[in-house]
């Protein structure tokens, strides 16, 4: 599915972005009170948390690699991401793991477990949630509705309706009870906090606090939209947009529609009076405010829309690429996305030629020096940055996991 945002760092998919995938798994219901949320949410591992789902095992999920050896055949009834070493899985109903070598761990004995790291994670059982390492032994209790958002060594937990956060070395929480805190992990050792507004029940303001209890952002903002790779902060105030510094101090005013929401080579996305253009973290125009919408900046370019056609600038606005595209995505391995006039997708290099002709029904960003690819019957496979397949186009589903391993799924026993 393409979306014209591309998610470009890790930290974006932080921002509590859902992608899920289908998965068949036996489960007691659970309570809206114990759905579970975490950063990871791009792994249809994560759905299998989230909602009741078929009783009928109709889907099976393999994992091949890039070079299209098969390292796992189509057993499981779902599989994550590889986080470090380990996968997530799950079979006949059990939740484990997989490693790089394909050899598997199950824990019969909790209900559901899951490791968004490779270290540490999280169990279920009657209906509470507790801290476990890799071997599945205990470190917390069962006491907790929810265990989320692993990050920089400190896990979200939530415990009688409030949220606070776990150092996952010690297991200590590391906030006041008296504190409440937005769904979110911590970044650069700073979480985000809420605080009711006067006399409203289900209004909050937000700001900022770092892990030592000292606050940075006073909670009056209406949002802490993003907490940026710069340590900055996206800020949202009756419905404008900026940016406060490291110290809470106002950097870029708060007068935008849109921002961001990451900085990226420098470089910030803003939209001002409906046009789009670039800012610095200083909040200094680099790119002016002439554009129908762009993109983030990506190795070096960035993809801009005006007159309803794309192209892509420099970081000094020099056109690189003329706006000859009805779409493009930005650019990763040195290749971008675009749409033929004949409606399929194919791939352009940094000069707009085409590398790889646009003959797919979908296409997704490369990564790692592979890209998926969807023909017109619907099946996936993978090409290299030659425009070369080196998993066929046999696939009802592919999803990269990481570690140049994708997951496929089979159903009915077909491919």
């Amino acid at each position: 599915m393409f979306v014209k945002n591309l998610a470009i760092t890790i930290k974006i998919l932080l921002l509590f972005v859902l992608i899920t995938f289908s998965c068949t798994v036996k489960k007691t219901t659970l309570s809206s009170s114990n759905k579970i949320y975490h950063s990871f949410a791009s792994d249809e591992l994560v759905y299998s948390l989230f909602y009741d789902l078929p009783k009928d095992n109709v889907y099976s999920v393999g994992i091949i690699n890039t070079s299209g050896k098969v390292i796992t055949s189509p057993k499981f009834q779902c599989a994550s991401d590889y986080f470090g070493r380990y996968a997530n899985v799950i079979k006949d109903s059990i939740y484990g793991y997989i490693d790089l070598k394909g050899r598997t761990v199950f824990f019969p004995e909790y209900e559901e477990i899951y490791w968004p790291e490779e270290k540490y994670g999280f169990a279920l059982k009657n209906g509470k949630m507790a801290l476990v390492n890799r071997r599945g032994e205990l470190l917390t209790p069962f006491v907790y509705n929810k265990i989320s958002y692993f990050n920089e060594g400190f896990a979200q937990v939530k415990k009688e309706g409030k949220n606070n956060y776990i150092n996952l070395n010690n297991r200590k929480l590391i906030f006041s009870d008296s504190l409440d805190f937005k769904l979110g992990p911590i970044y650069n050792s700073c979480a985000i906090f809420v605080k009711k507004k006067n006399g409203m029940e289900r209004e909050y303001n937000e700001g900022v606090i770092r892990v030592d209890g000292k606050v940075i952002v006073k909670p009056i903002y209406d949002k802490i939209v993003y907490l940026m790779s710069d340590g900055n902060y996206l800020v949202r105030q009756d419905k404008k947009y900026g940016v406060l510094g490291k110290d809470g101090e106002v950097l870029v005013p708060l007068i935008y529609e849109e921002l961001g929401p990451e900085i990226t080579e420098g470089l910030l996305r803003s939209k001002l009076n409906n046009r789009w253009g670039y800012i610095n973290a200083k909040g200094e125009i680099k790119v002016p405010h002439i554009y129908d919408y762009v993109n983030f900046f990506s190795e070096g370019l960035s993809g801009y829309k005006k007159n309803n056609r794309m192209g892509f600038i420099d970081e000094f606005n020099n056109i690189v690429v003329e706006p000859e595209f009805s779409f493009t995505k930005t650019f990763n391995n040195g290749l971008a996305v675009f749409k033929g006039d004949n409606n399929l997708f194919g791939f352009i290099n940094r000069k707009g030629e085409v590398v790889i002709p646009p003959i797919y029904l979908k296409v997704f960003d490369f990564k790692d020096g592979y890209a998926k690819v969807q023909n017109e019957n619907g099946k996936y496979g993978v090409l290299n940055s030659k425009g070369k397949l080196t998993i066929p186009m046999n696939y009802v589903s592919l999803i990269y996991s990481g570690q140049n391993m994708f997951r496929f799924k089979s159903l009915n026993g077909s491919k």
